[in-house]
Parts: structure tokens; C-alpha cells; sequence
């Protein structure tokens, strides 16, 4: 006779409860001006491919200079879900430099029913970036740790904060995710490891070094022949030149002095950045900064003040529910980052451990752990708190890792123990 799975129903109970707060929790995260602009540029979804084309030396309108800048896949999904909600993009950008009246008059700020439908559009991603986390985990070290990982990036106060909105990091994290599944699984599967890739890379460039690790995990495959690895870097490379033609128009017509294009926009933009910031490259301060953003400073609902009078009160509605500022702060912050550090020397030990069969997966987790640091450390142009959000899933996965450790190692001290009273007894 078979036993009712208690187990399995209460941990579907638990996951719905935990969807059900993110989506509940959409509509009282403060705006961010940048939600105006990927929803001025989902309007490219209505338009024929060949409109979107840059064709020098055509004029450099706002929107192309969008299309020349940023990855698509936010927008493209914002403009798919506004259409399916019966809703329509903004007419006008924000404009950082006016104020917020000026802005709401000129029709930059979204209405309260475009906004929320414009980040339902993204914000569906969240319970598949749950799932990629758990496969990956599963792949790293166990079912238990993957289980733990989910919930710690579920609760995380950036990841609410920010994959929430519509802006990239939503796509991001998903794809990341999804990537890090990949990745992680030995052998490795060219087809969709370059499918996740190429819609990580095109939902924000800070996925690109990810793209070139695929690469190299390409050429350290053993069991493949020279003539095999070749044939699958040629296949995996097609497979990301094609998402990337797919999704971007704008290089269709003149694709060399698109690709030139952008790149002088991006390098412009980024010593711009760095110009304004004063943003001091010493690898000691980079990483003081990226602890402090990630376990410690408060979730950031502005990148900078220039509107906080205006979105005070959003901002504390939404920290008014305890949970929006669960993982942030001293004492919390200290805890998740102990666990941080212990998780990885677990990982270490496991690599080790004579008895450990699947290393390729904990090699890889930690190489990605590293291109994830230096790609941070020393190429981000600011230190937006944000921008450090695609290092919750792989925190998350070593602080998962040092639970269970932990966990097991104290109850193999109480086996012990117990079994050394039943030998005195």
C-alpha cells in the first residue's frame, strides 16, 4: 500500500507560498526611471525588423542609440507582455536631467497598470531561475543543498528588490541560471548550453565572459576528439551568432559599422560612468565594495538620489513588510557571508575527498565563482549595487553547501556520541 508523499505536497505547498509572495510583492517595489525606458523601447516590437536597422550615417536617434547599447530581451519581452495585456509602451524617455514633474508631464512615468504590466512581463522568469538554481545545485552537491539554495535566492533582498522590476535582471538571473545548469553538467551539452548563453548574453553584456568560458569547457572535454571539439565550438558559436542576429535587427543592414557602433557607445559610456562616479579601480577597495553591496549595505532602491523625495514613500511601503530586507544588514549580512566563505572550504574539501566522483561539476562552479569576482572587480564601470546581483546564485549555492555540511557533521557527532553511550552502558 502505497503512503501518501507528505513530503513532496508540503514542499509544493511551501514553493507556491513562496511565488505567491514574489508576484504578491510586484506592485509595492519603488520605481526605478530605467523601468521608462525599457518600456519607451518595447515599442521596437510593433515595428517591422527592417525599421529598427542602423544605416550610417543616418541620424543617431534616442532609440538607436538604445538598440546600439543595450541587450534586447528585456524590452522584446516587456513589448510582447504589454501587447498581451491590452496595454501600450510609453511615448517618451526619461530624462535624467529634469525633474519628475517635468518628466510625468512629458509622459516618461507609466501609468500603475502599464508599470505592473510591464513587470509581470518579466517577473514570470522567477520560478524557472528557481528551478535552473536547483538542477545546477543538484549537479554541484546534492538534492538537500539544492533545495536550501532555491530558498536562500527566493528570500534574498536584492533578488526581490530587483528581478521584480522591469529591467534586465530578471532575464539575467534566469538565463544565469539556466547557464550555470549547463555548465555545471558533465558532459557538456553544446546545443543548449549555447542556447542559455546567447539569451544570458543578450539579456545583459555582463554575461558575456560566461559565453567564453563555454569555449574553453569545449576544449576540456577528454572524451571528445579534436575533430568532435571543433565541430561543437562551430556549432556552439552559429548558435550564439544566430540568437544574437535574431534579437538584434539593428546590426541586419551594415552589421560591421553597427558592431563598431556599439562599441564606441558602450567604451563612451563606460568612462562617462567612471568619469562621474570617480570609480577607484584598486582591487582591495573593488572587493570591500562588493562585500558591502552584497551582504551588508540595504537594498538599493535608486542607483542615485536624484528622486528620492518622490519615491520616499514607495520606498517605505515596501520595507515596511520584513521580509523585502530579510538577507541585508550587519548581523544578517555577517552570517550569510560566515556561510559564504565556509560553503566554498566544503566544496574545497569535497574536490579532496578520494571518495568525490563528479568533480567536473564543483571545478566548473568554482571557475565560474572566479570569472564571476574578477569580471566585477575590475570591469564594472560603477558599483551599482545591482550589478552585483548575479552573485546570489552562486552565494547562494555555497552557503546551501555549508548547511548541509554543517548539518552533517553535527549529526554524525551525535551518532557518535549516542554510540558511545550505548558502549558504556
Amino acid at each position: 500500500m502505497k503512503t501518501f508523499p507528505w513530503k513532496q505536497t508540503a514542499g509544493l505547498f511551501f514553493f507556491i507560498l513562496i511565488f505567491w509572495m514574489y508576484f504578491a510583492g510586484v506592485i509595492l517595489v519603488p520605481f526605478h526611471p530605467d523601468e521608462s525606458t525599457q518600456i519607451y523601447m518595447s515599442a521596437d516590437t510593433s515595428q517591422h525588423p527592417f525599421d529598427l536597422v542602423y544605416n550610417p550615417p543616418m541620424e543617431m536617434s534616442d532609440r538607436l542609440r538604445y538598440r546600439l547599447l543595450d541587450s534586447p530581451i528585456t524590452r522584446t519581452l516587456i513589448g510582447w507582455g504589454l501587447t498581451l495585456q491590452g496595454k501600450h509602451s510609453i511615448p517618451t524617455d526619461w530624462n535624467w536631467s529634469t525633474t519628475w514633474i517635468a518628466n510625468e508631464l512629458a509622459g516618461a512615468l507609466p501609468t500603475s497598470d502599464v508599470l505592473l504590466a510591464a513587470r509581470f512581463s518579466v517577473a514570470w522568469l522567477f520560478p524557472f531561475s528557481c528551478l535552473f538554481l536547483f538542477l545546477a545545485v543538484r549537479q554541484i552537491d546534492n538534492k538537500g543543498s539544492a533545495l536550501i539554495a532555491v530558498i536562500l535566492m527566493a528570500f534574498n533582498s536584492l533578488i526581490l528588490l530587483h528581478t521584480r522590476r522591469a529591467m534586465a535582471e530578471s532575464s539575467l538571473i534566469c538565463f544565469f541560471c539556466a547557464s550555470l545548469w549547463v555548465l555545471v553538467c558533465d558532459p557538456f551539452r553544446t546545443i543548449p548550453s549555447a542556447l542559455f548563453l546567447g539569451l544570458a548574453v543578450n539579456s545583459k553584456q555582463t554575461a558575456i565572459p560566461y559565453a567564453g568560458l563555454g569555449v574553453l569547457t569545449i576544449f576540456f572535454q577528454k572524451a571528445d576528439s579534436i575533430r568532435k571539439k571543433f565541430w561543437n565550438l562551430f556549432l556552439y558559436l552559429l548558435i550564439l551568432l544566430v540568437i544574437f542576429c535574431i534579437l538584434n535587427p539593428v546590426f541586419w543592414k551594415s552589421p560591421i559599422e553597427a558592431v563598431t557602433k556599439s562599441v564606441d557607445l558602450r567604451a563612451e559610456l563606460s568612462s562617462r560612468m567612471e568619469a562621474d562616479y570617480r570609480v577607484n579601480h584598486n582591487p582591495m577597495e573593488q572587493g570591500i565594495t562588493l562585500l558591502v553591496r552584497v551582504f551588508f549595505q540595504p537594498p538599493a532602491c535608486a542607483d542615485v538620489l536624484n528622486y528620492q523625495a518622490e519615491t520616499k514613500n514607495q520606498e517605505d511601503r515596501y520595507f515596511s513588510q520584513p521580509l523585502n530586507n530579510l538577507t541585508q544588514g550587519f548581523i544578517n549580512g555577517t552570517g550569510l557571508l560566515i556561510l559564504t566563505v565556509l560553503g566554498y572550504v566544503f566544496l574545497i574539501r569535497k574536490l579532496s575527498n578520494k571518495k568525490t566522483t563528479n568533480r567536473y561539476s564543483t571545478v566548473m562552479f568554482f571557475a565560474i565563482t572566479l570569472v564571476s569576482l574578477v569580471m566585477l572587480t575590475f570591469f564594472t564601470p560603477v558599483p551599482f549595487q545591482r550589478y552585483y546581483i548575479i552573485l546570489i546564485p552562486l552565494f547562494s549555492t555555497a552557503q546551501a553547501a555549508a548547511i548541509t555540511s554543517l548539518g552533517k557533521l553535527i549529526f554524525q557527532s551525535k551518532q557518535k556520541e549516542a554510540a558511545g553511550m550505548g558502549s558504556l552502558q
